[in-house]
């Protein structure tokens, strides 16, 4: 299964990010059984927190804290029969921007 990473940058103190390819990834599609990581490219710690109550990883929700810049892949385990929207708030550390991203699993991609 394929892994995604989303890297996090800093463009004039708003967050952008963008995936392994270069291409845009504050709506990073993925689907079932699919791995996702996030990696600074600002060489700051970050966090991740799924909102809205609904998180597309195995066990309970958490707060997603780096380790030297980068939070480990974990593997998509929903599997929703249509398209769903996963927002998450992405957080600099210590009190830096937040932004508000989203993964879209689609089975029928």
């Amino acid at each position: 299964m394929a892994t995604h990473t989303i890297y996090i940058g800093l463009d004039d103190s708003t967050l952008v990010y963008w995936d392994q390819n270069g291409n845009p990834a504050r709506y990073k599609h993925a689907q079932h059984q699919e791995w996702i990581r996030w990696q600074s490219k600002m060489g700051q710690e970050f966090t991740v927190e799924f909102t809205g109550g609904k998180w597309p990883f195995a066990g309970s929700p958490t707060v997603l804290t780096s380790v030297n810049g980068q939070i480990q892949r974990r593997q998509v385990t929903e599997n929703p029969p249509e398209l769903a929207r996963y927002k998450y708030r992405v957080t600099v550390l210590p009190s830096g921007p937040a932004d508000d991203p989203e993964i879209i699993i689609d089975p029928s991609e």
